[in-house]
């Protein structure tokens, strides 16, 4: 691989630890943890769901959503209550504390994204939307899943 290509693969990489370690910083001021808001953002959108709805939104087992569910519980972020039809689930939702950090959330994730991208003239920003759009067209047809784990299968 060209120097080139090396040097953007690593430029990636610290863009995104840098979006990661902001991320952070907004999830200790509210108390949460790295996942969490994908959790709450769901439920903000569905209104309520299951414990197995949340594990199959965010592709993990049923086991780690559950410690996930306890925490915000805990917190005072979401409830559970027994589903009428079935008692032998519950159905989760936000409590309005739950609701106030969300939107708090939101706001600073969209804050951080938006400053990303300061000092970018109108037209760089149409370049690096292309060029963004040819690397996710590049991903998705190359289908990593079909290489057996190497680029070069």
């Amino acid at each position: 691989m060209d120097e080139d290509k090396l040097e953007l693969i690593s430029l990636k990489r610290k863009i995104k630890c840098l979006h990661r370690a902001n991320m952070r910083v907004v999830l200790k001021r509210y108390g949460l943890y790295e996942g969490q808001p994908f959790t709450l953002i769901h439920l903000k959108k569905k209104g309520e769901c299951t414990q197995r709805d949340l594990a199959e939104f965010l592709n993990v087992s049923s086991a780690t959503i559950a410690v996930s569910l306890k925490r915000l519980e805990k917190s005072g972020l979401i409830k559970k209550t027994p589903d009428k039809k079935d008692l032998r689930y519950n159905n989760i939702s936000l409590t309005e504390k739950g609701r106030e950090i969300v939107d708090k959330c939101e706001d600073a994730f969209e804050n951080a994204d938006i400053h990303m991208f300061d000092g970018f003239s109108d037209e760089e920003i149409k370049n690096l939307k292309m060029y963004y759009a040819r690397i996710i067209d590049n991903l998705e047809k190359f289908n990593f899943s079909n290489k057996g784990g190497n680029a070069d299968d």
